[in-house]
Formats: C-alpha cells, sequence, structure tokens
C-alpha cells in the first residue's frame, strides 16, 4: 500500500503532502517495483542501519567515559587479549577504546584484579554488535542494488526466469541478529550505569 501510494503520488494521480516535483512518466517495467518489491521495507532498514552504527560508534565514547569516571583498568583491552580472540568486531572495539583513551602501547594490569563487567567485558559485548551491523549493511548494500523481479527477464539469455529474488530471508535474519546483539550493548550499558550511580 505505502509503495502503490508512492507511485500514484510520483505519476501526479495522488497529492503530495507537502512539496511535491513534476509527475514522473515510469517506463516499462519499472511500475512492477513498487507493486510488487520490498522496496520500502529496504528504506527502512537501510536509514535504521545508518542511525544503529551512529549510536554504536557513538557507546564507545560514553564507554571511555565510564571507564574514565570508575577509574577503570587499562587490562581489558589490551592488544594482547583481543589477538587471543580475534572477533574482528571485538579487536576493532577495544582498538578504538584504547584510541579514545590514549593508549599508545599495550596496557598493563591495573590496580585492581577485575574491573566491573559493564567495562571489562565491552568489546566482548559491543563487538557482536559491531559485526552484525557490518554484516547488515553488506546484506542491504546487495539488496539494495539487486534485481529483485519475478519473473525477471535477462536480455542477454533473452529468456525469462522465474525466481523467489523477493523473499527477504537475508534482510529479516540479519535484522534479527542486529536487534538482538544491540540488546545485549543495552544491559551492558544498564551495568556502567549502575556502576557510575
Amino acid at each position: 500500500t505505502a509503495l502503490a501510494e508512492t507511485a500514484l503520488t510520483l505519476v501526479g494521480e495522488r497529492p503530495w503532502a507537502t512539496g511535491g516535483i513534476e509527475p514522473v512518466e515510469f517506463g516499462a517495467g519499472e511500475a512492477l517495483g513498487f507493486m510488487s518489491s520490498n522496496a520500502a521495507t529496504l528504506a527502512e532498514a537501510v536509514l535504521v542501519t545508518v542511525e544503529l552504527r551512529k549510536l554504536l560508534y557513538a557507546s564507545h565514547s560514553v564507554a571511555a567515559l565510564s571507564y574514565i569516571a570508575l577509574g577503570g583498568s587499562p587490562e581489558p583491552y589490551a592488544t594482547t587479549v583481543h589477538e587471543a580472540k580475534p572477533h574482528p568486531g571485538q579487536v576493532e572495539c577495544a582498538a578504538e577504546m584504547r584510541r579514545l583513551l590514549g593508549m599508545t602501547e599495550v596496557p598493563k594490569p591495573g590496580r585492581r584484579i577485575q574491573d566491573p563487567y559493564g567495562l571489562r567485558a565491552f568489546p566482548q559485548v559491543q563487538g557482536p554488535a559491531l559485526d552484525a551491523v557490518a554484516y547488515l549493511e553488506r546484506v542491504l548494500t546487495t539488496e539494495i542494488n539487486a534485481s529483485t523481479e519475478n519473473p525477471m527477464i535477462s536480455v542477454p539469455d533473452q529468456d525469462v526466469y522465474h525466481n523467489a529474488h523477493f523473499h527477504t530471508a537475508y534482510v529479516a535474519t540479519a535484522l534479527d541478529t542486529a536487534r538482538a546483539t544491540v540488546h545485549s550493548v543495552a544491559e551492558l550499558s544498564t551495568a556502567r550505569l549502575g556502576d557510575l550511580v
């Protein structure tokens, strides 16, 4: 319905809520994209992903400020620690924390044996969220640049292919994974907030 109303507005058959442009003339096959596609879902997913990436990177700064306020140990962010379990997002998170905290050398153990969980586990919890968003971005990049028509007309093959490219399994699972990992990030943020209070 949202795509049909968008198409009708673009061709000048429905009024614009605000502003407007001259009516657009659709070419052969272009209307199908408004009748049988996931464009609205993909557009919303892209907007959410951009916002989510911003929030995740801002949370590095918030965690670093919490580290300073709580007198954290640099040990959980040591390069050696993360080389032993090198998940890409975890390694990236630890490196960003070292950068934000001005740790130019491999951090040595701090004044206490273990920091509160909200500081100590930050790379291990933030990392999966960074990885999930990176995967989501790859999925969405593929989707928004893909042909989803069914049937799909191949000019080079001079043939028609019936398919299920309209199915959103990749998008759905990537969004679900991002949601699950962000939930863990929020829980850890709550733990740090409790420590600060």
